[in-house]
């Protein structure tokens, strides 16, 4: 990929943060507004049911399609897996956090052979939850990737050779990551993610550290703390 092309590439992922912030703050705030006209007028509105778990440990499993930004690689889907914490600061608002693990897989042509890179990562996780409704909810933050290791597959004809990468080649980086949850069973949750990650990339290295793709999976609620009122 070109230098003006990535470049563009990373100001369209900023543009996407800044919409996403304004959007998610602007349905909280607006949100809040409400049920405090509704309380004043009425007496009814969410905070009179506002019941909720502080604290909640969630486990879940996703598919990857997740790629380089190689011009030529094309994405595999992979496996990965999600350990989450969230800590409710209102019943609308909360701070979320844990451990993930992602195989991020692609292919891409060699001279007279094909290349596929096997990558494994475990991401930590920060950002903020916003619950409009008990069914919906909204997360948007940042990601620490740390890179664990790497495997490259060469496949000409019917021979196949694969070797680890060695150390350096890969490293750790940074990102983030927009989430929509929607809650279709008591303690089951359904999730969307759109995630990125980006290092500056040696320029006598083929291979790239900047990822982006997306996300789909289901979580399970193991634990949450006293309900609150």
């Amino acid at each position: 990929m070109s230098l003006m092309m990535l470049k563009m590439s990373r100001i369209y992922r900023l543009l996407i943060v800044i919409i996403l912030f304004k959007i998610y703050f602007s349905t909280f705030l607006n949100y809040a507004q409400n049920s405090d006209i509704l309380i004043q007028q009425y007496n009814i509105g969410p905070a009179l049911d506002d019941v909720y778990s502080k604290w909640t440990i969630s486990l879940g499993a996703h598919l990857n399609r997740i790629d380089s930004d190689k011009e030529i690689s094309n994405p595999l889907i992979n496996f990965g897996a999600i350990n989450q914490l969230e800590f409710r600061m209102t019943k609308s608002f909360g701070v979320i956090t844990g451990v993930n693990y992602n195989r991020i897989s692609y292919n891409y042509p060699l001279i007279n052979s094909v290349g596929k890179d096997e990558l494994v990562y475990y991401s930590l996780p920060l950002g903020i939850r916003l619950h409009p409704t008990n069914k919906v909810s909204f997360a948007i933050g940042g990601l620490y990737n740390n890179f664990n290791r790497g495997q490259l597959t060469i496949k000409y004809e019917n021979f196949e050779r694969s070797e680890l990468y060695a150390i350096g080649i890969f490293e750790n980086s940074v990102g983030g990551f927009t989430q929509v949850e929607y809650n279709f069973l008591k303690n089951f949750h359904t999730y969307f993610n759109f995630r990125w990650a980006t290092k500056n990339n040696s320029p006598t290295m083929p291979q790239s550290n900047n990822t982006s793709g997306f996300q789909i999976g289901i979580s399970y609620q193991i634990w949450n703390s006293r309900i609150r009122h």
